[in-house]
């Protein structure tokens, strides 16, 4: 009698090449595709010091999660032990809002300059937000910082109650 392979071998080495192939797609998908950072730099509109009291945590299209308190409490102590990294750029909150109330802000007390990176270390300070635009922008992340801030700074001056935002163009969806 002729020996030959297992049935259990063949589908082995099968397999093996099929989950090979499936790995060289996914590595060349994950080669291929920029950052969602990457992908959202065109609708960047700009930097700015932004006043906390002037977002909203309601999106105008899909729903942001809940602020968890505890989560909050936590950040709110590690203010207090290692200082408001506000100004970080890694630490900036994201924030939505139409390229029109953008300009309206940008009209109303700046320049251009600041836009084109000539003081990129100080970014305007848009306290006026709502008072100029007639709304609050779109807290899109940085929930939990934001409250955190809120709680340290509960009684503090309005001067005070802001954090550096990179503020997008939800306009265009």
């Amino acid at each position: 009698m002729k020996r030959g392979r297992h049935p259990l071998q063949d589908q082995g080495s099968r397999k093996k090449s099929r989950t090979d192939r499936e790995s060289d797609l996914i590595n060349r998908s994950l080669n291929n595709v920029s950052s969602i950072q990457d992908e959202a730099q065109q609708y960047l509109l700009g930097t700015a010091r932004f006043p906390v009291d002037a977002l909203t945590s309601r999106w105008s299209v899909g729903e942001n999660r809940n602020v968890d308190r505890r989560h909050v409490k936590n950040i709110c102590q590690l203010f207090k032990d290692r200082g408001v990294r506000r100004k970080d750029a890694e630490c900036h909150i994201i924030v939505g809002s139409t390229k029109q109330h953008f300009e309206l802000m940008k009209a109303h007390k700046y320049s251009n300059e600041w836009l084109t990176g000539s003081n990129e270390a100080i970014p305007p300070c848009f306290g006026d937000w709502e008072k100029v635009t007639g709304c609050k922008a779109e807290l899109l992340a940085g929930n939990h910082r934001v409250e955190a801030l809120k709680e340290l700074l509960k009684e503090s001056a309005a001067s005070e109650r802001w954090w550096t935002a990179q503020i997008y163009d939800i306009g265009t969806y």
